[in-house]
């Protein structure tokens, strides 16, 4: 039968099988940054898994916009989607999402989350993961340590930087405000808060990262100011994304499941449409330190660079 069709060029009219189904087999996903490797893994996951169910994907990207994804959301309700998810921009508020919930229930946000919003999520436990990252620098030794990558408007910077000053914290290590550097998470960014550190801080020992692109471009500013990293300050990311690994030496990171993130965010939209009035949905997803040669103790990292200073090395 479909080869039939398939000679006599017939083409499956969805729009008419979504007038006897009321369904459009159409499911819109907002994603705040397509560019990031890190938002691409976890929407490539997703679609995979809207399309082993016979759904397929509207996808728009924002570029940390609000307002383009408010437009998005607001112009998608045309299309007659079956559902939507969401990984709101930085600076988006609820009342965004809450305008979708009222044309339908089958709405998900994935990644990042946002403050009083009474709706399905999905995401990675960025506070534990940032834990981790902490106190595998404080057992090296490490008490200066900045961190790069700072973004109020996003719920997993928000996590992040809560569980880097609560190590700090518990450690009753004095946090310095200029180590806390606000900023985008772009490679570019990395290396203008990484050059701007070298010049502030000469006490610093240890960079961590919001995410993984930032620690590429403190990796940069290290390299043209003639300093390794983990050799002469240890740097750390987030995310693991497939690029981290490649880099000399390997970065130190913690891995987030993106594929498996979007997939489980897919299957617990498809199952809202399913059951539109079953209980809310929230998960966050255990993440793995991945300790690599970007981290070192703090005592070699202090012997190393006195010796750099003093011109014996």
């Amino acid at each position: 039968m479909k080869e039939a069709a398939r000679q006599v060029g017939y083409v499956y009219n969805r729009r008419a099988a979504g007038l006897r189904s009321q369904k459009s087999g159409l499911i819109a996903i907002a994603i705040n940054d397509l560019e990031s490797p890190y938002f691409s893994g976890v929407v490539a996951g997703a679609q995979s898994e809207l399309e082993r169910q016979g759904y397929m994907a509207i996808i728009s990207n924002s570029f940390e916009n609000p307002a383009v994804q408010s437009e998005f959301l607001t112009r998608i309700r045309e299309f007659s989607v079956d559902g939507v998810m969401i990984c709101p921009a930085a600076g988006a508020q609820s009342d965004m999402v809450e305008t979708v919930q009222s044309w339908t229930s089958s709405v998900i946000l994935f990644s990042r989350s946002l403050e009083g919003l009474d709706a399905d999520f999905i995401g990675g436990d960025n506070f534990s993961g940032m834990q981790k990252i902490m106190r595998h620098l404080i057992d090296l030794g490490h008490r200066n340590i900045a961190h790069i990558g700072s973004n109020p408007g996003a719920s997993t910077s928000r996590d992040r930087v809560r569980a880097y000053l609560g190590a700090l914290h518990e450690e009753q290590i004095p946090h310095e405000p200029g180590r806390l550097v606000e900023c985008v998470g772009t490679r570019e960014a990395g290396y203008k808060a990484m050059h701007h550190l070298l010049q502030t801080d000469k006490a610093l020992t240890a960079v961590t990262c919001h995410n993984d692109t930032l620690a590429f471009g403190v990796f940069l500013a290290l390299q043209e100011a003639g300093l390794a990293p983990g050799r002469d300050i240890a740097v750390t990311g987030c995310d693991n994304v497939s690029e981290a690994e490649l880099w000399h030496p390997g970065l130190t990171t913690v891995d987030v499941p993106k594929s498996e993130l979007g997939r489980l965010a897919a299957q617990a939209l498809t199952h809202r449409l399913q059951n539109p009035g079953g209980a809310r949905v929230a998960r966050k997803i255990e993440s793995k330190l991945i300790v690599r040669g970007s981290t070192s103790p703090a005592a070699s990292i202090t012997s190393h660079r006195s010796r750099f200073v003093d011109g014996r090395s």
